[in-house]
């Protein structure tokens, strides 16, 4: 079995908790809440650099970052094993700006890129208020929010994006729209992936499984099952008022994820 490190790339409102909660009820796979791993590494990569150990700029490309590989293993291992596990899976949604970190420090690492459809996933980030935890609200109105979250999806999803196109081989894309509408053919697509044994009932057994606590999605813990019931929920929106080139650069990305 591998030992390559697993990381979910996604934007905010794809899905990720639940891929994460079924991943971790693996008998092998530690999936913790959302550790911010990829800023971690970024600093730590940094240190690395400017404090002699990374001896070259030509280092920083080629993934050499040996102690930070070393630092952060030992740390994401040890909480594998105090969960009985052999391996570890990282799914913070931020870490897709720092994917250029994780890659270098973790050069065999494997990134499964869950996405969903954009206006689903805008719409839950509306109503999630995960925009408004980061800005003063009241200086806003709704079409102002509805531009910021439109065009924070799509640099977030076009960073995953061309992560993607130059590393194919080690990037698998799953949609939420497979993984809560087929989720076992789905998980079972990811576990190949991974190099991790098949597992029958996966899904069904991750709400049956006390995971550990985490960032995530909150609404996780009063969830009983796979809910389909939010597909399509994002044609509600109004975007006719987003502004011709932000309009334009999410069809094009809409077009790109085969939606």
């Amino acid at each position: 079995m591998s030992s390559q490190p697993l990381f979910i790339l996604s934007t905010p409102r794809t899905g990720s908790t639940l891929l994460r909660c079924i991943l971790d009820t693996h008998r092998d796979l530690h999936c913790p809440g959302e550790l911010n791993l990829g800023a971690i590494l970024e600093y730590l990569a940094m240190a690395e650099k400017y404090t002699g150990y990374c001896r070259k700029y030509e280092d920083q490309c080629s993934g050499s970052f040996a102690r930070t590989r070393q630092l952060a293993a030992s740390f994401m291992q040890g909480l594998a094993g105090d969960a009985g596990k052999t391996r570890w899976c990282e799914k913070t949604p931020l870490n897709a700006y720092h994917i250029a970190f994780i890659h270098a420090v973790f050069p065999d690492a494997r990134y499964i890129c869950l996405h969903r459809q954009p206006l689903d996933a805008i719409r839950s980030t509306i109503q999630s208020g995960l925009m408004e935890q980061s800005i003063a609200t009241w200086k806003y109105s709704d079409r102002d929010i509805l531009n910021m979250v439109t065009e924070r999806w799509c640099e977030w999803t076009e960073r995953i994006l061309a992560f993607e196109k130059v590393h194919a081989a080690s990037c698998l894309r799953i949609k939420y729209e497979e993984l809560v509408g087929n989720t076992d053919a789905t998980i079972d697509k990811v576990l190949t992936f991974a190099d991790l044994t098949l597992t029958p009932g996966l899904a069904r057994h991750a709400f049956e499984t006390r995971h550990v606590d985490g960032v995530g999605d909150f609404k996780w813990f009063d969830t009983k099952g796979i809910e389909t019931g939010h597909i399509g929920n994002g044609l509600a929106l109004d975007i006719s008022a987003v502004p011709a080139g932000l309009r334009h650069r999410l069809v094009g990305l809409l077009d790109a994820l085969d939606y």
